[in-house]
This record gives structure tokens, sequence and C-alpha cells, in this order.
């Protein structure tokens, strides 16, 4: 550094303005930096660098770094100085000095997104410099910025660049307040930033579905990556904005617009749009309804399922994956991600209160063989979604199925009316090891074995956690109840209708839980280097041993609602297996 043209000390002289010369010297000092050889100058660089940034007038330099260097680290450096001041020195600067910085920064990211951002080192900088704008936002909205969102979607007209940033602009302001809220602002500052955003929400949502009736009307004319960030806002704004805007028909240029039709109709078969679309309809399904707003959006409901397995009739094979030219296979694989996960969200959330009630078999067997035909295809993701929700689907069998069992006996009522007595007989008949004895004589559950339904309704297994994810429940607590209740595949059917609704599609599920069951942590074995012995690896794959014990349970699901079914299936799989080489069958 001391050959360098200037004295690089004098970068910190609070006395020398920051001129040309200085500004030449940090372009020397920023390189000096990035010197991959000499670790003695970069040391020194980066101890000048972060003096220089301590200084408590640094954050004026920012301007003229920006405007004049030509060095894009520099100028990110420069951001970092800024926002550093924004962070720990915003409230004490003089109003005058905070409105500066803000027009310049605005103007600023205006003036480079205007330009377009075709490099990839410009696009970084763009994207640094939307990060320090959100950050003064934050800062000064509403109180001395109330007219931003006006600003954003009156420039955002300018062109498509400043558009396609802008859009950007709103989605990064709305995970910050609604998605890190919770980590980076106070309680009140973050109800009030949430507040503002849904009372001036209406103006965003004219832009995008301004941006998406412009490419409906003329594709060639619109950028198709300003339609991916759109459909990318959506997909977040869904999360939060009031269910109107979603589910009723909003008037937009004196024309009736329902949302979930515009993306199904003109936006997902569009290879350009497919995955921003599907994430889009996921976050849809995987909203939370109240019984009231799913009374009263039923039918939207019912139009966006049908709508949805429609589309998925279409969709290519996936064993085809083989033939697809390398560069689009990871396209299909995150694009079958999404739809996996928009599928079995909507199975969960709404299988019973819309899926059957609506009454249309044939939808439904189509997407568990949909979801059967991605399960066993090669793609480990895809295959973990689906995994976990047949976990969930067979619990919630065997959730309903123990309830009826309940109420079939009339037991309940009973149950809840005399429970000090029936929770002290069941202690004392559990310290004997056996059940607390009520006969089932009814409903042709004749010469069964007996328990206490008392214990189903204390473990909270009944009609009314039916389907209740927050109710965790162990497995050996089902088992311990199912083990004592012998049932027929013909009983289990005439008490659960349900169950043979699903009987197919629950022999689908097992063939596929048995044929790809993951190891067990048991069979991790590893070699002792210094005995040569075989000893157990204490260090297995973790992923795998949650796999492992996920399928396992739902295995175990699936045995209590087939058992016969399951032992036909695990003959036939052994028998084949047999057939095969001895080398095959020790693999």
């Amino acid at each position: 550094m001391e050959n360098e043209q200037f004295n690089p000390l004098s970068l910190l002289d609070k006395n020398q303005p920051f001129d040309a010369d200085k500004l030449k010297l940090l372009d020397n000092i920023v390189e000096a930096l990035l010197d991959t050889k000499d670790k003695n100058r970069r040391d020194f660089a980066q101890n000048l660098l972060n003096q220089f940034k301590m200084l408590d007038n640094s954050w004026r330099s920012v301007s003229v770094i920006l405007d004049h260097s030509e060095n894009v680290n520099t100028k990110f450096y420069g951001l970092q100085i800024l926002e550093e001041c924004i962070n720990n020195k915003w409230n004490i600067l003089p109003e005058e000095e905070r409105e500066g910085m803000k027009n310049f920064i605005a103007c600023y990211t205006i003036t480079m997104s205007t330009e377009g951002t075709t490099i990839g080192i410009d696009r970084h900088l763009l994207n640094k410099l939307d990060e320090t704008l959100i950050q003064i936002v934050k800062k000064e909205w509403p109180d001395s910025w109330s007219s931003f969102i006006p600003d954003i979607v009156n420039s955002a007209k300018l062109n498509q660049n400043v558009c396609e940033n802008n859009m950007k602009l709103l989605n990064m302001l709305s995970e910050e307040v609604f998605e890190f809220g919770n980590e980076t602002l106070v309680q009140k500052k973050k109800e009030k930033l949430r507040n503002e955003y849904a009372s001036q929400f209406q103006k965003v949502y004219d832009l995008c579905l301004y941006i998406l009736e412009a490419n409906i009307c003329n594709k060639r004319s619109t950028n198709s990556s300003l339609i991916k960030q759109t459909l990318i806002c959506l997909s977040n704004f869904f999360k939060w904005i009031p269910l109107s805007y979603i589910f009723e028909k909003y008037k937009f240029n004196n024309n009736d617009v329902q949302i979930i039709d515009l993306l199904f109709d003109h936006f997902w078969d569009d290879i350009s749009y497919k995955i921003e679309c599907v994430k889009c309809i996921q976050e849809i399904v995987m909203l939370k309804m109240d019984e009231k707003n799913l009374l009263y959006y039923e039918n939207v409901f019912i139009n966006l399922w049908t709508k949805l397995v429609n589309k998925i009739k279409y969709l290519p094979n996936v064993n085809e994956m083989k033939n697809i030219p390398p560069e689009f296979k990871i396209f299909w694989e995150q694009y079958y991600l999404q739809i996996s996960i928009c599928l079995t969200n909507f199975l969960k959330n709404y299988r019973e209160t819309i899926i059957e009630k609506n009454n249309n078999t044939n939808d439904i067997n189509a997407v568990f063989k949909f979801l059967h035909m991605l399960s066993n295809s090669n793609m480990d993701e895809v295959f973990l979604i689906i995994v976990d929700y047949y976990n969930v689907f067979t619990e919630q069998l065997i959730r309903e199925l123990i309830g009826r069992l309940e109420e079939e006996n009339s037991i309940k009522n009973k149950c809840i009316n005399s429970n000090n007595n029936i929770q002290t007989n069941l202690t004392n008949g559990m310290n004997n090891n056996s059940g607390f004895n009520i006969g089932l004589e009814s409903g042709g559950l004749n010469n069964r074995k007996v328990y206490s339904f008392a214990t189903m309704h204390s473990l909270g297994i009944g009609n009314n956690n039916v389907g209740n994810e927050n109710s965790i429940i162990n497995i050996n607590e089902y088992s311990s109840i199912l083990d004592k209740i012998d049932l027929t595949q013909s009983d289990i059917k005439k008490i659960c209708p349900r169950i043979k609704l699903y009987e197919f599609i629950l022999n689908d599920i097992r063939r596929t839980i048995i044929e790809k069951m993951a190891k067990p942590q048991e069979i991790y074995i590893s070699y002792d280097n210094e005995t040569g012995e075989v000893v157990r690896d204490f260090e297995p794959d973790t992923t795998e041993i949650s796999l492992y014990n996920t399928m396992k349970t739902t295995l175990v699901y699936l045995t209590y609602l087939g058992s016969e079914k399951t032992i036909e299936l695990i003959v036939e799989l052994l028998n084949k297996e047999s057939e095969k080489s001895l080398k095959n069958t020790n693999k």
C-alpha cells in the first residue's frame, strides 16, 4: 500500500472533502481488499475500510460513490455504509438529511432499473439498492412517507423494467412486514405497518391485474420476467390479504375478475409461468379457513378443485422424465415438487369438507393415482412430501375409525358424565394389565375383545378430534386401543364407510410404502478399523431415519385399516423375491 499515489490514511482525514481524489483512493483500497495473493494487503485494506465506515459523516460520501465510481465493488461498499447509517443513526439525523438520502436512493433505484440489468453484477447491485430502500421505508413509512405505495404504483408505469423492480420492492416490503416482522420489528411498529399495507393494498392489487391483463391482451409486448415477478408477488400476498380479493369477483376496468380463474385459464398452461402459477394456487389451498368462511366460499373451492384436477390430468407422465433433455429436467422436477405440495395441502385441509362433499370419486381417484405415480418416481423431495401426506391421511382414517367405534357404542356421553369413576377403575384395570371392560354388543361387533372408550376420550381420540393436527398422539396409544378390538375387514368397512371409499387407494399406498421402505437405524453398520469387527454405526443418516419412522408409522396405520390386504401384499412381494437369485434376495 505504501506505493499508492495517495496516502491510504488520508481516507480517514475528516478535514479533506470526499472528492475525486479520495474516490480514486477508495477504489484502490477496495481492490486491495479483493487481492487474493497478499494477505497483509487485504488485512490492511479491511481495517481501513472498517474505520472509514465508522466515521460520523462517512454516509455523506455515498452519493459521490454511487454517481461517480466505476467500480461496482466500491458501490456495494458505499451501500454498506448507508445501511450502517440507516440502522444505527437514522433517528438522530436532521430531517432534511433523511429526506435527501431517501430521495436520492429512490431516484437512483428508478434510474438503474430503467436502464435494465442484463449483467449479473448489475442485478446484484440493484438488489442491494432495493434492500437499502426498503430499510429506509421501514423507518419512514407511513408517517414521513405516506405516499410510498402510490409512488411505487405510479412510477411502475414508466416502463417494464421499472415495473418489474417496483413489484419486487412491493414483495420485499410484504415479506419484511408480514413474514420477517416478528424478528425485525417491535409489535407496535409491526401492526402499524401491516395495517397500512392492508389499507393501501387495493392500489397494489390493481397494478398486479393491470400487468396480468396486459399480458393476456398482448403476450409479445410483455416481458416474461415481469409476469413471473407479478405471480411471485401474488403468491406472497395471498398469505395475508383479505379473502375477498382471492375468492370473490373483483371489479377491474369495468370487468369482473376472479383471480383463481384468471390464473388457471391464462397462466397455468404457459411453461414460462407454470411454477409461479402453481405456487399461487398452493398458497390459496394452504390458507386456514374457519367454518363460516369455508361455507361461504364453498363453491369457489369446488371450482378450484375441479380446475386443478382437470389440469393435472393433462400433465406429462412422470415416467417420461428420462426422455427429457437435461436442461429441462430440473424445471420439471421443481414443477412436480410444487404440484405435490399443492395437492397434498388441498387434501390435508379440505378432503372431508370440500372434496368428498363434492362427491366426485373419479376426481379423488385421479388425484391419488397421480400422487401414486409421483411417489414411485426417482424424485426424492417429491417422495418425502407425498409420504408425509400418506401418514397424515392414514392417521385421519384411524382417528375416524376409533371415533366411529366410540359413537356406535354410545359410550362417549356416559364416559364423560362418570369420568372420575371410570378413570379410577381404568387405573386399577391398567395396574392389573387389563382394560376396563365394556362389552361391545351392538352394530355387528359381537364377540369382540373389549376396551375402555373412556381411554379414547382421555387421550383426545374421538369424533371431535378427527383430522386435528394439533392433537399429538403417539402411535402406541392408537395401537393400545385397536389391538384390544378384534375387527375384520368387513367390520371396518361397515363402521367407517370412508375406508371402503379409499380401499383401492389404500392398496396403492401400501405397495408404495412396503416397496420403498427406508432403512431402519438398526441396519446401519460400519467396520471398526482397529478390530476389524462389524459394529453399529451411531451416526446414521438422520433424514433416512426420520423417513423410516414416518413410513413405519404409516404402515402400522395401513395394517389396522386392512390387515388382510397388508398380509396379502407382503406375501406377494416375498414370493416375487423368492423367485429371484440368491444375490438379489440378500440385497
